[in-house]
């Protein structure tokens, strides 16, 4: 992968914009570079998450954050096969994970994306619902610092040690 071709996966993270270029990227990342990147970040030493008011429901599916993150889709009018493939990839997620998605940290997230591309599949759906559901996220310190995390975690796949040579 070269380095524009991270770049655009980046900028998607941090802006918003460039959706095609950064899903052309999302496929070409193999599971070793998400975990060297994992690797390279120091300890996160910020605010803790707020733990849910709540217990967790017998199916995530149901659980109060992904029924909101649901019916945000919703109300911005996002088509129904865009917002299942979503909701879809934060449930399957956070079963991987074992934890709510008011708990992941940056960590997480590029773990669960290692796992995808091990077994073959796509991240994007992925990263467009943990970037969306982090904008809604109601715990504000946290998600702020897992929102600089995932940014330097992708300046960290950028870096040509991680990628091909600079061309």
């Amino acid at each position: 992968m070269s380095v524009t071709a991270a770049g655009a996966l980046s900028d998607w993270w941090a802006s918003g914009n460039g959706g095609p270029a950064a899903y052309s990227c999302s496929r070409t990342l193999a599971a070793v570079v998400w975990r060297a990147a994992v690797a390279s970040l120091p300890r996160y030493e910020g605010p803790e998450a707020v733990p849910p008011p709540d217990r967790s429901p017998p199916l995530l599916a149901d659980s109060p954050e992904i029924r909101a993150y649901r019916a945000l889709l919703q109300d911005r009018g996002t088509p129904m096969d865009t917002s299942t493939r979503r909701v879809r990839a934060l449930t399957q997620a956070a079963q991987d994970l074992d934890r709510r998605p008011l708990l992941w940290c940056a960590e997480d997230v590029a773990e669960r994306c290692a796992r995808l591309a091990e077994l073959g599949e796509g991240v994007w759906a992925l990263l467009e619902a943990v970037r969306e559901f982090w904008d809604w996220h109601p715990d504000g310190p946290w998600v702020d610092a897992q929102r600089t995390r995932m940014s330097s975690l992708l300046a960290v796949i950028e870096a040509p040690a991680l990628g091909e040579p600079n061309a």
